[in-house]
């Protein structure tokens, strides 16, 4: 998303607010508060405005504006904008509430009555009618489980009185309202991540543990939900992983989680970022990671279209989001009917594919070749290797590469296969034959394989997901490839053993680190001895290039 007008830098933050505000002739966001900024990183009290279509960013010079927070909310209701809590150090914790008009850009403090509300930042708010719920937060070491409703139209707190499966006590949660129905997802309890769902229904104020079909999003806190039609979504958080780029999904019509792969994302860190829905878009601000070593990282602003997700609403199918590639994953299961009674390791690979045809690509050196790969559309190669893995069609000792068109990945098969294959190679036409086509269309957004398929439904996947046969022209053998871990292990055991120190040290190397971009994360628990500050100046430099790593940070305790 290109941003004109003010610097971007000025969006380089986290923790901030953000309302999208339906102006009479167009829609623009409304930014406000956070850490970081343009200069030296601090608690902002900045408010600016964002129109999502043209990417114009200006400052807005906000009279009675609030005190620079983070960790608080904004939830819009009507021509207002209401600014909860949020933390102004580290020992000032905020529980008041300011108005902001939008038709003037004028603020002022507001004096609410009613039940007490303590003062919390990481909390989470959303807004039913002229309500507003907050549910959870964060008050030094108090981690609220309450649910308070402010009535903006009397300006009265209201703790409820709630029933049924309540979530526990948490903080930098997400929450969000679905038809008269508040969902809270994930957070952190004080101990460890959450990933579970929960429901409140604002008629009977009952709290409901939901239990979604499919596969549900890994456990996070920090992270980012949002409503369109009839989908909620999940983005970012933390931990960070590998996969950081998926969204997650979950269909209201169908009651099922479906995940989207958006693998232009990975180089940004939505941590403690803000989703607004701005017609068919998702934009995406602020943002980022600390490096109490080594500094900070900031993401970009990001938009992309949610138009083409009204095509999977209710349904399994594949996507394609803006112009990258994008996999839905449907993880709900379905029952598979009308297929080969073959055991699916019983039988020869030839004798498995007598009834199939495979596309061969025209080659001069197709007759010579002695070894073989399954070329797949990228999209489907994680259905595809996961085919040839489960029924040991797939050859470990090759690699498996992608094609310089982008487009194909090539997973190299066993002799036993190929030599299947090339005997029926005068039978070959364009394609596989598959049978239970209705079937096949749905398995090929699932997530996971049956436990139990048939080879053929294997082989009509693989049809469905472009497959062809071609001769591997870049035969690269699998050689031993030591882990980080053993690489990071053996370097610091040779190091401290020409220092001359105990190797009791090596107790304190950590099995497990987190990534944040081009910084490793290391636990609390590694290398804390003193012994270790001897070496200091040789230790980190090995432990970055052991796990690749450009920089190193160690972590603290949330703040």
């Amino acid at each position: 998303m290109i941003i004109v007008g003010e610097p971007v830098e000025k969006l380089f933050l986290w923790g901030h607010s953000s309302c999208t505000l339906n102006l009479a002739d167009h829609n623009e966001i409304l930014v406000f508060g956070g850490f970081g900024g343009i200069g030296r990183h601090d608690r902002r009290n900045d408010s600016l405005l964002l129109d999502p279509v043209t990417g114009a960013l200006k400052a807005i010079d906000l009279e009675g504006a609030p005190t620079s927070r983070l960790g608080h909310t904004a939830s819009l209701v009507g021509d207002f904008v209401f600014i909860i809590g949020g933390r102004a150090d580290p020992v000032n914790i905020l529980g008041d509430v300011w108005g902001l008009n939008t038709t003037n850009f004028e603020s002022r403090l507001l004096e609410c009555t009613g039940s007490l509300f303590p003062p919390r930042h990481r909390h989470a708010a959303a807004v039913d009618g002229s309500n507003i719920y907050v549910f959870g937060g964060l008050n030094n070491d108090t981690i609220f489980s309450s649910l308070h409703i402010l009535s903006t139209e009397s300006l009265q707190w209201k703790e409820v009185l709630i029933g049924g499966e309540q979530p526990c006590a948490r903080h930098s949660h997400a929450m969000v309202v679905y038809r008269s129905k508040l969902f809270l997802f994930g957070g952190y309890n004080g101990e460890k991540a959450l990933g579970d769902l929960y429901s409140f229904d604002i008629q009977t104020c009952d709290w409901k543990k939901e239990k979604p079909l499919g596969r549900s999003p890994h456990a996070r806190f920090s992270h980012s939900m949002f409503v369109y039609n009839n989908f909620i979504g999940v983005i970012g958080g933390c931990p960070v992983r590998k996969h950081s780029q998926e969204l997650a999904l979950l269909d209201m019509q169908l009651n099922m989680w479906k995940h989207v792969m958006l693998d232009f994302i990975g180089r940004e860190l939505f941590v403690r970022c803000t989703a607004n829905i701005v017609g068919d878009d998702l934009i995406m601000l602020g943002g980022g990671a600390a490096c109490y070593a080594f500094g900070t990282k900031f993401s970009e602003p990001f938009k992309t279209t949610l138009l083409p997700l009204m095509s999977l609403e209710g349904k399994n199918m594949g996507l394609e989001v803006g112009a990258e590639s994008v996999a839905i994953r449907c993880d709900g299961t379905e029952e598979e009917n009308d297929i080969c009674n073959q055991d699916l390791h019983g039988g020869s690979a030839e004798t498995s594919i007598q009834s199939f045809d495979l596309t061969f690509e025209s080659g001069k050196h197709q007759l010579d070749a002695t070894h073989w790969v399954v070329q797949v559309e990228r999209r489907y190669a994680k259905l595809g290797k996961d085919i040839l893995k489960k029924l040991g069609w797939l050859d470990l000792g090759r690699k498996v590469y992608g094609q310089k068109d982008g487009l194909h990945i090539c997973f190299p098969i066993t002799e036993k296969l190929s030599s299947a294959l090339l005997k029926k190679q005068h039978q070959y036409g364009d394609a596989f034959v598959g049978h239970n086509d209705a079937l096949i269309s749905n398995s090929l957004v699932e997530g996971n394989l049956p436990n139990d398929f048939s080879c053929l439904t294997a082989f009509s996947l693989l049809k469905e997901c472009g497959a062809t046969l071609l001769p591997d022209e870049a035969i690269q053998l699998r050689t031993t490839v030591k882990s980080s871990l053993q690489i990071m292990n053996e370097s610091v055991a040779s190091l401290i053993g020409h220092k001359g120190l105990s190797e009791k040290l090596l107790e304190q190397i950590p099995a497990r680190w987190e990534r944040l971009g081009d910084i490793v994360v290391l636990p609390v628990t590694s290398f804390k001895d003193p012994a270790w500050d001897l070496i200091g100046e040789e230790l980190w430099p090995t432990i970055a290039r052991s796990l690749n790593a450009r920089r190193l940070a160690r972590q603290v305790g949330i703040v």
